[in-house]
């Protein structure tokens, strides 16, 4: 099939609404191309206007499932002749909506998340759906621009937003490189406890690949075990300018006690530096504030000073004060005299 198959299905489709940026179709065309003879499993949250799901049945011919979820019950007006599409309608981050999803399949080869775009309902999502998704799978998450903007939970420095969390996720592919005392869910614990979700580590080093597309990230899933760096592999064994790798040949990577990490700062610390950013800021507030407070009173205590200065008690005291430091030096050149 050509890549533009998808883009032409979607110039001649006649049904129901469906709307995707361009970009998307050659990125779904790219990604789909391998699933297109297959007996795939579907899995869409947010449909709108349902041509998503009409699409999808014409472009995946031999497909065992298509499903769409809405929480606009106003999606369950839609109706299909096709009898491989299901519309679920509800929240798809609610145990119950989560149970009908369960009731038509079980697992998923593909799940697109096109819903609400808030970043919460995105990272929520995933850490539903993607434990759903059978090996080889891959996750989509459409329209990340969202990811953003205020109105969506997002920022360009929001390290909360989805795309954040995304961009961590990285780091979970590469776990085995870290060199230090930590697994994979404490990089993201911040965020699974800001949005009430979690993943455990099990299911975390089940990601394969992260790819981004502008406005677009793919997950790819296999099983832990092909995630890994794997064993040195050589062709060849003649080594005239970096002699010593044959030693390896064959051997599993395994980070060596030299590139320990325990004392890097930048890798040692509790929380990611982007999370403590609001904190450390909060607290900045309140140390302005109170140094603030401070010198109003040094500046007040200066004025009394100056006023007590300038007054008549002061200068008619003045004698008094001279002659009671007088008095003390004498008494500290006595003191000195008897401990001779």
């Amino acid at each position: 099939m050509f890549e533009q198959d998808l883009r032409r299905l979607y110039e001649l489709h006649r049904g129901k609404l469906s709307f995707k940026w361009s970009s998307y179709l050659s990125t779904y065309e790219r990604l789909f191309r391998s699933f297109r003879g297959d007996r795939i499993r579907l899995l869409e949250i947010g449909i709108q206007n349902g041509g998503s799901l009409e699409l999808w049945s014409k472009y995946f011919g031999n497909a065992l499932q298509l499903i769409g979820c809405d929480i606009n019950r106003d999606c369950s007006l839609l109706l299909y002749s096709d009898k491989r599409i299901n519309v679920v309608i509800g929240d798809a981050n609610d145990i119950e909506t989560y149970r009908k999803i369960l009731l038509c399949s079980s697992e998923f080869d593909i799940v697109i998340d096109d819903g609400s775009h808030r970043s919460s309902d995105i990272i929520k999502s995933f850490c539903v759906f993607f434990p759903l998704l059978a090996s080889g799978g891959v996750y989509i998450v459409e329209d990340l621009h969202c990811s953003y903007w205020d109105k969506f939970e997002g920022g360009l420095f929001n390290p909360y937003s989805s795309i954040s969390f995304f961009k961590r996720l990285v780091d979970v592919v590469n776990y085995e490189h870290w060199g230090v005392n930590k697994n994979q869910v404490d990089i993201l614990s911040g965020i699974f406890y800001k949005y009430g979700c979690n993943m455990d580590s099990r299911m975390l080093s089940q990601i394969n690949s992260i790819e981004f597309v502008n406005s677009m990230c793919v997950i790819r899933k296999a099983p832990a075990s092909d995630n890994t760096l794997g064993s040195c592999v050589m062709g060849g064994s003649v080594e005239i300018v970096a002699p010593g790798h044959e030693k390896f040949r064959g051997t599993k990577y395994n980070i060596s006690e030299e590139m320990d990490q325990s004392s890097n700062p930048w890798s040692a610390r509790e929380k990611p530096p982007d999370e403590l950013i609001e904190i450390v800021e909060s607290e900045l507030i309140v140390a302005v504030a109170e140094n603030d407070k401070i010198k109003d009173l040094l500046r007040q205590r200066e004025i009394e000073l100056d006023l007590l200065y300038q007054s008549t008690s002061w200068k008619i005291t003045a004698p008094v004060r001279a002659a009671r430091r007088l008095f003390g030096l004498i008494n500290d050149r006595l003191y000195r005299i008897r401990l001779r």
